[in-house]
């Protein structure tokens, strides 16, 4: 295409710790335009002025490898069903209201120019000093990676350049978390001005589905960004059929069809054999544990193995087999006495075991060391942890719910996510019998192909960009 192509970065500079889920797309997505395409260009969005801005090479490669990201903390919200109470005040005051409520954090922010400026090492080094003192041991994911090294955290202002002035043959990608860091409204408007191509990654529109497992006002939040982008889109991307045929359904229920569309699946860079350093955390023990790789949220369906688990706790079956069950994920909202339970639940406390704040070689080294992988969402978009698990040439129980069979491909066992019964049996089985369970790792091992990233960034591109490429 004779244009330019535009990405916005704004989640992936604005999301911290190791980017999972959409994040995790958006990185490896960026990552190859950044190195493949020739006319790519790069952006935030303003959410003062509603608008994208230009932003140069150097300072988006930082984002897209994890070294940079913004500070938000006085980021007005996109979000226009979430009312805070700091929306509220006259921006004047707003400022004065971040430093009662957040004196520390934002003492940290302060200092942040200071650390990163050269000119005077001394002073840079003491105010490097005065922060670690004032960054809390829980929020190092933060402000570190994860081989700790500090990650620079700038302003909007000092990031961005002029508003971008788009132009016809110039196409767009929103392919990141767009309800929450951008404003469909405002899009829609700068679109009709010029009419440049919008092309939109949707993952799936579980919000609009099942609300139940959401707060009302994010609910209303994206959908108001769907109801809007899907109507101005030139072309809408999808990482499963599934998802497509559910977004064409609501969106032939509103009055409207999505007339130009295509389906790529994401990929995974899992090379199985290639040995992980460093040992597995305290109490674990080589393939005497079950791993399940998700956030913790209700629609994820943890306490479904929960319930399973204490069950055949109670039976004896993991006294007998010395066996944990593993969850790898961040926090995260509606779980309720979720973490009370599996810490002070006496048949759970010492065979249920939450890691958070992973990092890639410590989750390779789990993938790599488990005995069997588990995922038993109520619905899912895709499963970035099916293809991961199957790469690794892992057994594998998945939800037979939304498109997990569809991405498992007849190389995992599907169970009823609704039925812990279902969940217990086969669990027992597989580590009552090793050999059964080895029949599925053997079939994922040896038939099981996933697409790499760059694989997966490639047919994107291309099928993103089709209707638009010069002949």
């Amino acid at each position: 295409m004779s244009g330019f192509v535009y990405i916005d970065l704004t989640t992936l500079a604005s999301v911290r710790g190791q980017p999972v889920g959409i994040s995790r797309c958006q990185q490896k997505y960026a990552d190859y335009a950044y190195r493949r395409l020739p006319n790519v260009r790069f952006t935030l969005f303003d959410p003062t002025s509603r608008c994208f801005r230009n932003l140069a090479r150097e300072p988006a490669e930082a984002i897209i490898q994890g070294t940079l990201k913004l500070d938000t903390t006085m980021a007005p919200d996109l979000n226009a069903h979430r009312k805070h109470f700091v929306d509220r005040l006259p921006v004047q005051l707003r400022p004065l209201y971040w430093w009662l409520s957040k004196p520390r954090r934002r003492m940290i922010a302060l200092l942040e120019p200071v650390r990163l400026s050269r000119q005077t090492t001394g002073t840079s080094d003491l105010a490097a000093k005065i922060q670690n003192l004032l960054i809390k041991r829980k929020e190092r994911p933060r402000y570190f990676d994860a081989d700790g090294k500090r990650i620079n955290i700038f302003d909007f202002s000092r990031l961005v350049g002029e508003p971008v002035k788009f132009l016809r043959e110039d196409a767009t990608l929103a392919i990141q978390s767009d309800w929450v860091h951008t404003d469909i409204a405002s899009i829609a408007t700068l679109k009709s001005k010029t009419g440049w191509r919008h092309v939109i990654l949707c993952h799936d529109i579980i919000p609009i589905q099942f609300p139940q497992w959401y707060q009302q006002p994010d609910v209303d939040g994206f959908k108001t960004y769907y109801d809007g982008a899907f109507r101005i889109a030139d072309r809408v991307m999808f990482t499963s059929t599934c998802t497509e045929r559910d977004a064409r359904n609501y969106c032939q229920a509103s009055g409207f069809d999505i007339d130009d569309r295509a389906v790529v699946p994401m990929g995974a860079d899992i090379v199985a054999n290639r040995k992980a350093a460093g040992h597995l955390p305290a109490g674990l023990e080589p393939h005497k544990f079950a791993l399940f790789v998700s956030t913790i949220e209700p629609r994820k369906n943890h306490r479904l193995l929960i319930d399973a688990w204490r069950s055949m706790a109670t039976s004896g079956v993991i006294k007998r087999s010395g066996f944990k069950l593993v969850f790898v994920g961040r926090p995260g909202w509606q779980m309720g006495s979720f973490y009370n339970d599996i810490t002070s639940d006496p048949l759970l406390k010492d065979s249920v075991i939450h890691l958070q704040n992973v990092d890639d070689e410590a989750l390779a080294r789990l993938y790599q060391q488990t005995a069997f992988c588990l995922y038993p969402p109520k619905f899912e978009g895709f499963g970035l942890p099916i293809i991961e698990a199957l790469a690794y040439g892992k057994a594998l129980l998945v939800s037979n719910a939304g498109p997990m069979q569809e991405i498992a491909g007849g190389f995992a066992v599907a169970l009823d996510p609704e039925n812990p019964a279902d969940w217990e049996r086969e669990m027992t089985n597989w580590i009552e019998n090793p050999d059964e369970r080895e029949k599925w790792a053997t079939k994922a091992r040896l038939g099981y192909e996933p697409l790499t990233w760059d694989a997966s960034a490639k047919q994107f591109f291309e099928k993103a960009l089709a209707p638009f490429a010069e002949r």
